[in-house]
């Protein structure tokens, strides 16, 4: 458990310090009242063209590591109020949008 969030904490840390630690020292970019300011449009896409290169590396994380997340979901809502859309298999399918059931088919590798 504190490996797999130590890595993926390590992934996000990487694109804060690449993306938005850097391009504040380059002057490109400011947090105000906790909103990111870009300095012109060039600055946002730069930001924009930097971003799907952490997007795949952290969806390809958790893709591996799919099983222990599923342990995780069905731990964290086994006592929630949400716990009516826990079954042996994660997750009742009757009201999940479909969106949720591609998800869950492309987690089990369907």
């Amino acid at each position: 458990m504190d490996s797999l969030l130590r890595d993926a904490t390590t992934i996000a840390m990487d694109f804060v310090q690449a993306s938005i630690i850097q391009m504040i020292r380059d002057g490109e970019l400011d947090i105000e009242h906790d909103r990111m300011k870009f300095i012109d449009e060039d600055s946002v896409a730069r930001f924009l063209k930097r971003s799907p290169f952490y997007y795949d590396k952290i969806l390809d994380y958790l893709i591996q590591n799919r099983l222990i997340l599923r342990i995780l979901m069905h731990e964290s809502l086994k006592e929630s109020k949400h716990h009516d859309y826990l079954s042996v298999d994660c997750l009742i399918y009757q009201e999940i949008p479909r969106t949720t059931r591609f998800s869950d088919r492309f987690f089990r590798g369907r």
